[in-house]
C-alpha cells in the first residue's frame, strides 16, 4: 500500500502540470481557443442512421383523395397528390408509380397513376370498379407507390380520404 501511495504523489504533480498547471499565455482575440499541442490518432468510423437527407426514394410531400360530382353523370374519385424526389419532381416515373384501392387488405382496384412534374394524377368513375366509389370512399385504404426513373421506390403510402 505504502508503494502505491508513494507511486501516486510522485505523480500527482506531474498530471497537475499536464492538466493546465503549467504557464498560460493571455489572449484578447475573440477566437475563444489557443494553444499548441502535439498527438497523434486513428480512427475508423461506420454507422447506420435513419433520415431523409440519403434516401434517394420519392415521397409524398401532400394529398388526397376526393369525391368529384357530376351532376350528368357518374361521380368521380380523383386524387390531389403532390410529390417530390431528391432528383428532382420531374424524376418520378409517369408509368411504374401505381395506386391501389383496398377495402380490409382486399385489393379492389390497382392502376397506374401518372405524376407529371410533382403532380399525381388520378381519376376513377363510380361505376368503373366494383366496390370503389364516391360512396364508399371514406372507408377504403388508398396507397400509392411511387417510383423515380432510377427505380427507387417509396413503399406503400397511404393517401386519405377527404
Amino acid at each position: 500500500m505504502t508503494t502505491l501511495r508513494t507511486t501516486m504523489l510522485t505523480l500527482l504533480p506531474l498530471l497537475a502540470f499536464g492538466c493546465g498547471g503549467g504557464d498560460k499565455d493571455e489572449d484578447t482575440s475573440t477566437t475563444g481557443t489557443t494553444g499548441e499541442g502535439e498527438g497523434e490518432g486513428e480512427g475508423e468510423g461506420e454507422g447506420e442512421g435513419e433520415g431523409e437527407a440519403d434516401d434517394p426514394s420519392p415521397f409524398l410531400v401532400e394529398g388526397a383523395i376526393t369525391c368529384a360530382d357530376n351532376p350528368s353523370g357518374p361521380s368521380s374519385l380523383v386524387s390531389d397528390i403532390l410529390v417530390d424526389d431528391p432528383q428532382g419532381a420531374d424524376t418520378i416515373s409517369v408509368e411504374e408509380t401505381t395506386i391501389r384501392v383496398e377495402s380490409s387488405g382486399v385489393v379492389l382496384h390497382q392502376d397506374v397513376m401518372p405524376c407529371y412534374d410533382g403532380t399525381c394524377l388520378w381519376t376513377l368513375r363510380d361505376d368503373v370498379a366494383g366496390g370503389v366509389d364516391c360512396t364508399t370512399g371514406p372507408s377504403l385504404d388508398f396507397i400509392i407507390d411511387l417510383v423515380d426513373e432510377d427505380g427507387n421506390s417509396s413503399g406503400d403510402i397511404a393517401v386519405a380520404w377527404q
